[in-house]
């Protein structure tokens, strides 16, 4: 279930220096896949699933990383010009869409994981998964054993890794904060560690393959542990090396930003 390849030719998208110039770029580059989109749309529909042509050519345009923190190689970009990208997509085909709102969204929670972890998944930033029913994740040394399964998990069939959202226990007993609330995390495990169980059986928007994901006592290591918690204090370079830009209605990186590093696609 691998996916990933060589890094795309060019990366003229980073070199852009304003977000209206970046968001160009990115609707251009929709366009240049649109021929593969539309004709793998009845395929996606037929397999109950996204084709894998439609996959790759998302991958190899850039698109996946729209949403990646900047200084894990990442675009950055800001929602707007995210919408208008997932608009231009699902117009062409609605399960690619879907597809790739869910892939980049996952994405953010890269900026929650510790520095090692956010660094281990960028290397095939393709993910899946579903925040409910909460899973459960025992502490062990050095991380968790995680029992889970995921319903809506789109994308599964093209994903590096899955998420989910899972209460953790210290033995048997449910570990809780400060204020008597239930511990969570958001473990990311590889796509190989777990498996799809066959759900997806709809009449409308098949071609998105949101089947159930499951990880039955899969090790997670702390450094792929991402932590709502963290939302309550500066992360990654989504709050630390961005300031907003009135003029181009859109989000700039600030003097401190650290430089974009290649990333494998």
């Amino acid at each position: 279930m691998s996916t990933t390849s060589a890094a795309p030719e060019t990366d003229y998208i980073s070199d852009q220096p304003s977000m209206a110039e970046r968001s160009s770029a990115l609707l251009q580059k929709v366009q240049e896949i649109a021929p593969v989109l539309a004709e793998h749309a009845a395929e996606a529909e037929r397999e109950r699933h996204l084709s894998r042509p439609s996959f790759e050519a998302m991958r190899d345009a850039g698109l996946y990383r729209m949403w990646i923190p900047q200084d894990l190689g990442g675009y950055e970009v800001d929602p707007v010009t995210g919408m208008k990208v997932l608009e231009a997509v699902s117009a062409i085909d609605s399960a690619a869409g879907w597809n790739l709102q869910i892939g980049c969204a996952i994405t953010i929670l890269m900026a929650y994981l510790p520095e090692a972890g956010s660094n281990e998944v960028v290397e095939s930033p393709y993910c899946a998964g579903g925040f409910f029913p909460l899973g459960r994740a025992v502490v062990v040394d050095g991380g968790y054993r995680l029992t889970a399964r995921c319903s809506f998990s789109s994308g599964c069939h093209q994903a590096s890794w899955f998420i989910c959202q899972a209460q953790v226990f210290d033995g048997d007993t449910p570990r809780v904060d400060e204020n008597g609330e239930p511990v969570v995390i958001w473990p990311f495990y590889r796509a190989e560690e777990g498996s799809i169980v066959d759900t997806w059986r709809t009449m409308g928007m098949r071609g998105t393959g949101s089947h159930d994901t499951v990880a039955e006592d899969v090790f997670v290591p702390e450094q792929r542990a991402a932590r709502p918690a963290a939302a309550d204090r500066s992360i990654r370079s989504i709050s630390r090396n961005r300031s907003r830009d009135s003029e181009t209605s859109g989000w700039r990186s600030s003097p401190t930003a650290a430089p974009l590093r290649p990333l494998s696609s």
